[in-house]
């Protein structure tokens, strides 16, 4: 005989009332399909609170939707927050479960901790000047930056990153400044925890091109007349060259003192074929190649497009220019055709 029949007979020998509760009782028993244990404490590392965070279960079928179940908000990063048991029994009875067949036991609250730590100023200074140096394309090196009235917030363990919000040119407008406002995401292990609006001095040490020497306006800059330095980002005007390639075989359009960053309206490609020069031009047809004399309607350096006359047609087409008196018409898909 089993243990169920043998209760069963004991059962018949006790008093009726307390037989049919027994009964009851062994009819309830079964429908127990989960028990969740509750500690005392516990620690989390995310936003919300699980049940499976929290406690164990031991059972069937339903454990792990169970454990799924969100009981709220972890508490900020060093900070304390109670579960109480009827809180639990009401996240279930919301989430679809019956209350009656999921078994809580052990504590009658769980005290949820979420590790924390302090964000202190030289951290977040180092964090944020990466950033800002990765926004503007420079070496950290060339970023020095001090946080005002910082106060060193808490924030979860994880691995940190401060991510500049806003578009990168009104960045470094603002670097410009020398002052940089906020706002600021604060990304802990690649998920946004919190939006900081800190307060930072910043100087931006940036390549720029100055002239080693006093350039007159009109001369063509030579390998030795200028140099790359470093300058401060609030001292760079707008447009400057960033190196010397940018500078060297080209024309200066205005004089230039020693040690001026140059800027790329101070300078063009050197002017080879004036207006109204007379010139040839070569016109290129597939395997063909006819030359026909024609004259400059407009100014240009070598590389550059103008419009030019065909002096026999009188008509005016595009061509580029190849070097002093030279303009080549490519009508095989080059700037120009219909000579």
């Amino acid at each position: 005989m089993n243990g169920r029949a043998d209760l069963g007979r004991g059962v018949r020998r006790l008093p009726a009332a307390a037989a049919g509760a027994l009964m009851a009782l062994l009819a309830w028993a079964p429908a127990f399909a989960l028990t969740v244990d509750l500690p005392a404490e516990a620690v989390v590392a995310g936003v919300q609170v699980r049940l499976g965070d929290i406690a164990q279960s031991r059972g069937e079928a339903v454990a792990e939707e169970v454990a799924a179940v969100v009981l709220g908000q972890a508490p900020r990063p060093g900070q304390v927050r109670v579960f109480t048991r009827q809180q639990i029994t009401t996240r279930l009875r919301q989430a679809g479960f019956d209350p009656e067949k999921v078994v809580l036991t052990g504590s009658e609250g769980v005290a949820v901790k979420r590790p924390g730590r302090l964000l202190c100023r030289e951290e977040a200074e180092r964090l944020y000047r990466e950033e800002i140096a990765r926004l503007l394309g420079v070496e950290a090196g060339r970023v020095a930056l001090t946080l005002v009235n910082w106060v060193d917030p808490v924030v979860p363990e994880g691995d940190l990153r401060l991510c500049v919000l806003g578009e990168v040119g009104q960045i470094a407008r603002a670097a410009a400044t020398g002052t940089l406002i906020g706002p600021v995401d604060l990304v802990v292990d690649g998920e946004p925890h919190a939006t900081l609006r800190p307060r930072a001095l910043v100087a931006v040490k940036v390549p720029a091109v100055v002239a080693r020497e006093g350039l007159a306006r009109g001369s063509v800059i030579q390998p030795g007349q200028v140099g790359v330095v470093e300058i401060e980002l609030t001292r760079l005007p707008d447009g400057a060259l960033r190196t010397e390639e940018q500078a060297v075989g080209r024309q200066t359009v205005r004089s230039i003192p020693a040690g001026a960053p140059l800027r790329r309206s101070d300078v063009m490609v050197p002017v080879v074929v004036r207006r109204g020069d007379r010139v040839t031009v070569t016109v290129e047809a597939g395997g063909l190649v006819l030359a026909v004399p024609g004259m400059a309607l407009e100014a240009g350096g070598a590389g550059e497009v103008i419009r030019v006359q065909n002096l026999q047609s009188n008509r005016t087409v595009s061509g580029v220019v190849r070097g002093p008196g030279e303009v080549l018409i490519a009508l095989d898909g080059g700037p120009a055709a219909g000579l």
